[in-house]
């Protein structure tokens, strides 16, 4: 796992403002992320995940943080019958497309939201009368002294919010889907 310095924030948010992170790695798995976020603890920093970028503004003088692109294994999508399993880096849109090919239905309000799973969770993103309250199941949740998984209640999904803090990384979700499109 490679931590980087000085990385341009500008290069992942579609405004393409942002200065450099003091620290930017890209973790792989629920380990690396744990790791991380262990050393960011260790070195009194703060930890930001990035998504796509599309509800981001990053200061041009940059951020004294360590922030996170989740990408391997956590932007993956698996489906399995009615659920559909999510790495909090996948795209909304490659989660929506992964659902309407399997045939579930449930997830279309995403179509609107040019974000991330994990983003979708933290915010409890939304549009067109739905958002991910409606259709998650739980969500696995990081924090530098470990991970575990948490219900819509338990993470208090309300309108385009949840409880979550900085430190704290959603690295799975899964949504609860229905048969038909």
């Amino acid at each position: 796992m490679r931590i980087e310095e000085g990385i341009e924030l500008a290069r992942y948010t579609t405004l393409g403002t942002g200065g450099p992170a003091r620290a930017f790695a890209r973790p792989e798995s629920e380990r690396e992320v744990r790791e991380l976020l262990r050393w960011a603890e260790e070195h009194s920093l703060g930890v930001a995940v990035v998504g796509l970028g599309s509800n981001l503004l990053a200061a041009d003088e940059g951020i004294d943080a360590l922030v996170l692109k989740l990408a391997g294994e956590l932007a993956g999508v698996e489906e399995a019958e009615l659920v559909l399993r999510v790495g909090g880096g996948a795209a909304n849109a490659v989660a929506l497309h992964r659902a309407r090919a399997a045939g579930l239905g449930g997830f279309e309000f995403a179509c609107a939201i040019p974000g991330t799973i994990g983003g979708g969770v933290w915010m409890n993103a939304g549009a067109y009368g739905g958002d991910f309250a409606g259709v998650l199941e739980r969500a696995l949740v990081a924090t530098s002294d470990g991970s575990g998984w948490l219900t819509s209640a338990e993470l208090g999904l309300s309108y385009r919010r949840s409880d979550l803090r900085h430190g704290q990384v959603v690295i799975q979700a899964d949504l609860r889907l229905r048969s038909g499109i």
